[in-house]
């Protein structure tokens, strides 16, 4: 199969929001997610490397550096875990063919929780998502060795995404955070139908 045989068009892909997508475009390269604000989502997708960061083993929170020439650190500060796994690249992941996301295939569009995903966070999925990419971007935030706060590192004195309570309440504490717009706010913090928990069920962390 050739790109000339078989061209990707334009209606073959998500719809999107251009001005949803700037606000994307901004947060993708901005630390402010992170729980230590010193990494980005850009920094082991990026776009010079092929929307990864051409090593085998990602390296997350508390590397230093970007692309193959990213390390661990040194000394004390040097990290203890890498992220098992090698950082996918972002290429075209729009295109409607794709209903399923990440190695292992955590996030898929399903119904199963009534939300249109299949996830880790189940039920407890923020509501305003309109597409598994969308959905996808949640949980790097919240996992403490890509983007959340880690123990070789100083903790933040900033509400974080790592913080135990369900992703609605990690969202609630990280919206404050974004810029101040309207957008942003209804993106981020959207209020969604509170389910009942089933007997013995803990919030995940």
């Amino acid at each position: 199969m050739s790109a000339e045989q078989y061209p990707l068009l334009q209606s073959q892909f998500q719809p999107s929001d251009p001005k949803k997508a700037k606000i994307g475009q901004f947060l993708f390269y901005d630390k402010i997610l992170s729980g230590n604000r010193n990494i980005s989502c850009s920094t082991c997708h990026h776009p010079k490397h092929g929307g990864g960061d051409g090593l085998s083993l990602g390296i997350g929170e508390g590397g230093i550096g970007l692309g193959p020439e990213r390390t661990a650190g040194v000394g004390t500060n040097k990290i203890r875990k890498r992220i098992p796994r090698n950082a996918s690249s972002l290429w075209n992941l729009g295109h409607q063919s794709i209903t399923v996301v990440f190695h292992d295939g955590r996030l898929e569009i399903s119904d199963i929780y009534q939300n249109g995903f299949n996830s880790p966070a189940e039920e407890w999925l923020p509501a305003g998502l309109d597409s598994v990419i969308s959905a996808q971007a949640i949980f790097p935030l919240v996992a403490q060795f890509e983007m959340g706060p880690s123990a070789s590192t100083s903790p933040s004195t900033t509400p974080t995404a790592a913080s135990c309570g369900g992703p609605k309440r990690r969202w609630s504490s990280l919206a404050p955070l974004m810029p101040a717009t309207a957008s942003v706010s209804l993106l981020l913090a959207q209020p969604r139908q509170q389910r009942r928990r089933r007997p013995g069920q803990r919030a995940r962390c």
